[in-house]
């Protein structure tokens, strides 16, 4: 019976030690995601031009819940006058735009890439919100890892 206990034991003890770093790669990974949305819409807005966009068309597809996400085509003047069109990677829910809007949004007119201050507010949200759990994460894990530290002390 002293065996198995002292087994419990040091198992116990093994994920503990464990939990910590666990909690600091999740919240690491957590910062990096927001940070990557964060700066992703800093450098579009840097290299764009701020510009009306019509929405020509609104894609639909089901997602793994069996509800419905959407991604906009947009179109803009170029700066010759010739009219580009843009269908972005990023799908959201709920619709951001329905065909025939005109919404404020920005044009890279070296790429083409564009998009619209709604979708990049949505985005820059999500960065933040990716940054605070991480944040938070990272100080959990310090926090578990002191009182982990005083258990064994």
């Amino acid at each position: 019976m002293e065996i198995k206990s002292s087994t419990v034991v040091k198992t116990r003890s093994l994920s503990s030690k464990f939990i910590p770093w666990i909690l600091v790669v999740i919240g690491a990974v957590f910062l990096l995601v927001g940070f990557y949305f964060v700066s992703s819409q800093r450098g579009f807005v840097a290299q764009s031009d701020a510009t009306e966009l019509l929405v020509t068309f609104v894609d639909t597809k089901q997602d793994d819940d069996g509800g419905n996400m959407y991604r906009p085509t947009f179109q803009t003047n170029g700066l010759d006058g010739t009219t580009i069109e843009y269908t972005g990677q990023m799908w959201m829910s709920p619709k951001p735009h329905d065909m025939g809007d005109i919404v404020p949004g920005r044009v890279n007119r070296e790429t083409g890439e564009m998009r619209s201050e709604g979708m990049m507010r949505i985005s820059r949200m999500l960065g933040y919100i990716f940054s605070a759990l991480g944040g938070v994460l990272l100080v959990v894990a310090l926090i578990v890892a002191g009182v982990l530290k005083r258990r064994r002390a």
